[in-house]
């Protein structure tokens, strides 16, 4: 084979794909996965108005909940706190209380439409759903686990009421199927699942080892070519 004219012997070429397996790697490795993996509508006056299921991320700058944010006829999730290992025990709402030690990845559910409106859906998570928090006093003992690049405005207006229902998929246990009907300021959830594959971070020695073997052999081909 031929690069830049010149002929390249086949250990540099093993170089090279040692090179480009290492940056590949690289690259997977910085990737983000979702931790939410899909969600929808499935009726209620917000299907029959077009309303949708939002993942929201990358979570942009800015962003902020609890005060007339949205308006529309949509339900927003984000993730929050991802893999903590609690050093407390939570009380939940929906499913079994979550004793300290144990890992999990929460995320937040919005509904904030411009007037009453009613909506049933349901949302699917990358690991199994341990616990729903629904009622203010559980959400705000769970506060440790919010998003930190996230506004959280009329922290006392949060959670669902009696017209509203949440609950883990009977037959999926990384599914739940929910039932809003909310005005302003809105409903909003809590819900934590066991450790999310998708949101393990990259850790900063490993991705050093593969910048450090991408450049070496980097050199490695520039000093053959030249030879």
């Amino acid at each position: 084979m031929r690069i830049f004219g010149r002929s390249v012997k086949p250990k540099l070429m093993a170089s090279l794909a040692s090179l480009a397996s290492g940056l590949m790697m690289l690259g997977a490795a910085g990737s983000s996965n979702a931790t939410i993996i899909t969600g929808g509508i499935t009726g209620g006056s917000a299907l029959a108005e077009g309303g949708s299921f939002i993942y929201v991320n990358p979570i942009p700058v800015g962003f902020t909940v609890g005060n007339d944010n949205f308006q529309d006829f949509n339900v927003r999730g984000f993730d929050e706190d991802q893999n903590i290992v609690l050093a407390t025990a939570l009380s939940v709402d929906v499913g079994s209380n979550i004793a300290a030690g144990i890992e999990v990845a929460s995320h937040s559910i919005v509904f904030d439409p411009a007037q009453i409106e009613d909506v049933f859906g349901f949302i699917e998570f990358d690991s199994d759903v341990l616990g729903i928090i629904t009622t203010l006093s559980k959400l705000a003992a769970s506060d440790s686990l919010a998003n930190t690049d996230v506004a959280y405005l009329n922290p006392n207006a949060r959670g669902l009421e009696a017209d509203d229902s949440v609950s883990i998929d009977a037959n999926n246990a990384r599914r739940i199927n929910f039932h809003f009907r909310a005005s302003s300021p809105g409903d909003t959830i809590r819900v934590l699942t066991a450790h999310s594959p998708g949101a393990v971070p990259v850790s900063e020695p490993a991705s050093s080892l593969l910048i450090g073997a991408g450049i070496l052999s980097l050199m490695s081909v520039r000093r053959r070519l030249k030879a």
